[in-house]
């Protein structure tokens, strides 16, 4: 996850016997700064670091093109009317020489495998007509 100039990465592992406080320690001191990294170790509960297989087919969806207002409006209003639950999204703005540039990725499911094609076919109109390039790609949920 990035907020400005600042990158954090959040990690949930498990031991075969609970880590003691010195050994968390030992492993991330606290709050101390290592290479310019700030690490810390928090102990979950079974119940918080419980892991559900992912049931339905993800989807990553990117949209590269021009900055103008509306993009994330259009797209987002394409994927709810073909049912597409997004359940993570950010963008980011670029810039050069010559104008400004936009950057979106969206990660969801279908709830409505049947109506991908037509999906995909809305966000290719949409690209056509916004000067963008939407990719529709299926993640391999083997390996998440």
């Amino acid at each position: 996850m990035r907020l400005g100039a600042e990158f954090a990465m959040f990690l949930i592992f498990t031991t075969v016997k609970p880590l003691s406080e010195m050994a968390r320690q030992k492993m991330a001191p606290g709050s101390q700064r290592t290479r310019g990294l700030t690490i810390g170790i928090k102990p979950l509960a079974a119940h918080e670091a419980r892991f559900a297989p992912v049931k339905k087919p993800i989807f990553l969806i990117s949209v590269h093109g021009p900055d103008r207002p509306g993009i994330v409006y259009r797209v987002t209003e394409i994927l709810a009317r073909h049912r597409f639950n997004i359940t993570d999204l950010s963008t980011h703005r670029t810039s050069t020489e010559r104008s400004a540039g936009y950057i979106a990725m969206i990660e969801g499911y279908s709830l409505d495998l049947a109506k991908m094609a037509a999906l995909k076919r809305d966000l290719g109109l949409l690209m056509s007509r916004m000067k963008t390039v939407v990719t529709v790609n299926r993640v391999p949920t083997d390996i998440l």
